[in-house]
Protein backbone atom coordinates (compact mmCIF):
# COMPACT_ATOMS: atom_id res chain seq x y z
CA UNK A 1 0.00 0.00 0.00
CA UNK A 2 1.42 3.37 -1.02
CA UNK A 3 1.69 5.92 1.75
CA UNK A 4 3.07 9.40 2.03
CA UNK A 5 3.40 12.18 4.55
CA UNK A 6 2.68 15.87 4.38
CA UNK A 7 3.98 18.24 7.02
CA UNK A 8 1.68 21.24 7.00
CA UNK A 9 3.15 24.41 8.42
CA UNK A 10 1.72 27.78 9.40
CA UNK A 11 5.04 29.46 10.07
CA UNK A 12 4.08 33.02 9.14
CA UNK A 13 1.44 33.19 11.84
CA UNK A 14 2.82 30.90 14.49
CA UNK A 15 5.68 28.42 14.52
CA UNK A 16 3.69 26.33 16.99
CA UNK A 17 0.96 25.48 14.46
CA UNK A 18 2.60 22.56 12.69
CA UNK A 19 0.52 19.56 11.75
CA UNK A 20 1.75 16.29 10.34
CA UNK A 21 -0.80 14.69 8.09
CA UNK A 22 -0.10 11.10 7.12
CA UNK A 23 -1.57 9.94 3.85
CA UNK A 24 -2.89 6.43 3.48
CA UNK A 25 -4.38 5.63 0.11
CA UNK A 26 -7.28 3.30 0.82
CA UNK A 27 -10.55 5.20 1.20
CA UNK A 28 -11.68 8.83 1.35
CA UNK A 29 -11.67 10.01 4.96
CA UNK A 30 -9.64 11.72 7.66
CA UNK A 31 -9.13 9.93 10.95
CA UNK A 32 -6.55 10.88 13.61
CA UNK A 33 -4.43 12.90 11.14
CA UNK A 34 -4.48 10.11 8.58
CA UNK A 35 -6.08 11.18 5.31
CA UNK A 36 -7.22 8.13 3.41
CA UNK A 37 -7.80 8.49 -0.32
CA UNK A 38 -9.49 5.70 -2.24
CA UNK A 39 -7.57 4.36 -5.23
CA UNK A 40 -6.91 1.19 -7.16
CA UNK A 41 -3.64 0.52 -5.33
CA UNK A 42 -1.53 0.80 -8.48
CA UNK A 43 1.46 3.06 -9.12
CA UNK A 44 -0.45 4.71 -11.97
CA UNK A 45 -2.74 6.37 -9.41
CA UNK A 46 0.01 8.21 -7.55
CA UNK A 47 -0.50 11.52 -9.40
CA UNK A 48 -4.24 11.42 -8.78
CA UNK A 49 -3.61 10.69 -5.10
CA UNK A 50 -1.17 13.59 -4.83
CA UNK A 51 -3.64 15.99 -6.42
CA UNK A 52 -6.47 14.74 -4.17
CA UNK A 53 -4.29 15.28 -1.12
CA UNK A 54 -3.40 18.81 -2.29
CA UNK A 55 -7.11 19.53 -2.86
CA UNK A 56 -8.04 18.25 0.58
CA UNK A 57 -5.32 20.27 2.32
CA UNK A 58 -6.17 23.40 0.33
CA UNK A 59 -9.88 23.11 1.19
CA UNK A 60 -9.58 22.06 4.82
CA UNK A 61 -6.40 23.53 6.33
CA UNK A 62 -5.21 27.10 6.77
CA UNK A 63 -1.54 26.71 5.82
CA UNK A 64 1.49 28.55 4.49
CA UNK A 65 3.75 25.64 3.55
CA UNK A 66 3.53 21.94 2.73
CA UNK A 67 6.46 19.58 2.94
CA UNK A 68 5.48 16.50 0.95
CA UNK A 69 7.60 13.44 1.58
CA UNK A 70 7.32 9.68 1.75
CA UNK A 71 7.02 7.51 4.81
CA UNK A 72 10.65 6.40 4.68
CA UNK A 73 11.88 9.97 5.20
CA UNK A 74 12.74 11.35 8.62
CA UNK A 75 11.59 14.95 9.11
CA UNK A 76 13.05 17.13 11.83
CA UNK A 77 10.16 19.61 12.01
CA UNK A 78 12.08 22.11 14.14
CA UNK A 79 14.90 22.28 11.58
CA UNK A 80 12.39 22.47 8.73
CA UNK A 81 10.61 25.41 10.37
CA UNK A 82 13.95 27.14 11.00
CA UNK A 83 15.00 26.59 7.38
CA UNK A 84 11.75 28.09 6.10
CA UNK A 85 12.04 31.14 8.32
CA UNK A 86 15.69 31.77 7.48
CA UNK A 87 15.88 30.75 3.82
CA UNK A 88 12.45 30.72 2.22
CA UNK A 89 10.24 33.44 3.64
CA UNK A 90 10.82 35.80 0.70
CA UNK A 91 10.17 33.27 -2.08
CA UNK A 92 7.08 34.07 -4.12
CA UNK A 93 6.66 30.57 -5.53
CA UNK A 94 8.47 28.17 -3.23
CA UNK A 95 9.38 24.78 -4.70
CA UNK A 96 12.53 23.40 -3.07
CA UNK A 97 14.30 20.18 -2.36
CA UNK A 98 16.97 17.99 -3.96
CA UNK A 99 16.97 18.72 -7.68
CA UNK A 100 17.12 16.09 -10.40
CA UNK A 101 16.88 16.53 -14.15
CA UNK A 102 14.34 14.77 -16.31
CA UNK A 103 15.97 14.08 -19.65
CA UNK A 104 13.98 12.92 -22.62
CA UNK A 105 15.72 11.07 -25.45
CA UNK A 106 13.61 12.48 -28.27
CA UNK A 107 13.18 16.12 -27.26
CA UNK A 108 14.93 19.14 -25.85
CA UNK A 109 12.20 19.70 -23.25
CA UNK A 110 14.33 18.60 -20.31
CA UNK A 111 13.56 20.16 -16.94
CA UNK A 112 14.62 20.08 -13.31
CA UNK A 113 12.31 18.68 -10.65
CA UNK A 114 12.51 18.19 -6.90
CA UNK A 115 12.98 14.59 -5.78
CA UNK A 116 9.88 13.17 -4.09
CA UNK A 117 11.74 12.24 -0.91
CA UNK A 118 11.16 15.83 0.21
CA UNK A 119 9.34 18.61 -1.66
CA UNK A 120 8.83 21.95 0.10
CA UNK A 121 6.11 24.18 -1.37
CA UNK A 122 4.23 27.24 -0.28
CA UNK A 123 0.49 27.84 -0.68
CA UNK A 124 1.01 29.77 -3.94
CA UNK A 125 2.57 26.69 -5.53
CA UNK A 126 -0.25 24.44 -4.32
CA UNK A 127 -2.78 26.94 -5.73
CA UNK A 128 -0.93 27.02 -9.07
CA UNK A 129 -0.78 23.24 -9.28
CA UNK A 130 -4.48 22.90 -8.55
CA UNK A 131 -5.43 25.59 -11.06
CA UNK A 132 -3.42 23.75 -13.75
CA UNK A 133 -4.14 20.16 -12.67
CA UNK A 134 -5.47 19.25 -16.14
CA UNK A 135 -1.86 19.59 -17.35
CA UNK A 136 -0.59 16.97 -14.85
CA UNK A 137 1.23 14.23 -16.76
CA UNK A 138 -0.06 11.00 -15.23
CA UNK A 139 2.45 8.96 -17.25
CA UNK A 140 5.21 10.28 -14.97
CA UNK A 141 5.88 9.65 -11.26
CA UNK A 142 4.26 12.36 -9.17
CA UNK A 143 7.47 14.21 -8.28
CA UNK A 144 8.44 14.38 -11.97
CA UNK A 145 4.92 15.37 -13.02
CA UNK A 146 4.85 18.13 -10.39
CA UNK A 147 8.15 19.54 -11.65
CA UNK A 148 6.97 19.31 -15.25
CA UNK A 149 3.75 21.14 -14.50
CA UNK A 150 5.62 23.93 -12.68
CA UNK A 151 8.26 24.12 -15.44
CA UNK A 152 5.56 24.57 -18.07
CA UNK A 153 3.70 27.22 -16.07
Amino acid sequence: MDQGTMVILRTKRSIKNTNILKLKFTKNELNQNILSIKDSGTAQDIGYKTLKAFEWVNSNVDFDYVFRTNTSSYVNVTNLEKYIQEECSEDDLLYRGILHERKYKSTTSNFAYVNGAGVLMNKKVIDLVLSQKEQWDHTEWDDVALGKLLFEN
